[in-house]
C-alpha cells in the first residue's frame, strides 16, 4: 500500500516537473515579460525607430512628390472619365438597335 501511494506520488511530482517546465518555456520565449512591458517597450522602440531611423523627406521632396501624386491621379481620373462615357454611348448604341 505504501509502495502504490509512493509511486503516485513520484508520477505527480513527474506531471508537475513537466508542467513546471512548460511555463518555463513559455517565459523564455516570451522573454519574462507580462503583456504590458511587452507593449511599453513595443512602443518605445517604435519611437525610437521613427525618430532616429526613419529618413524623412525634406520640405522641397514632399512637394514635389506631392505634386506628382495629383498629377497623375487626374491624369488617372480623366481616363476612367473617358472610359465611361464610351461605354456609355456604346450601351446607348446597343439599345437604340434592340429597342
Amino acid at each position: 500500500m505504501v509502495g502504490v501511494r509512493f509511486s503516485l506520488l513520484l508520477q505527480g511530482a513527474r506531471l508537475n516537473k513537466g508542467a513546471n517546465k512548460k511555463e518555463e518555456g513559455k517565459q523564455k520565449r516570451r522573454g519574462g515579460q507580462t503583456k504590458m512591458k511587452r507593449l511599453v517597450t513595443y512602443i518605445k522602440e517604435a519611437y525610437e525607430e521613427l525618430v532616429n531611423k526613419v529618413a524623412w523627406p525634406s520640405f522641397k521632396e514632399l512637394q514635389s512628390s506631392t505634386i506628382i501624386v495629383m498629377v497623375a491621379s487626374l491624369i488617372l481620373a480623366i481616363v476612367v472619365l473617358c472610359m465611361d462615357l464610351a461605354f456609355e454611348n456604346l450601351m446607348k448604341g446597343v439599345y437604340r438597335l434592340l429597342y
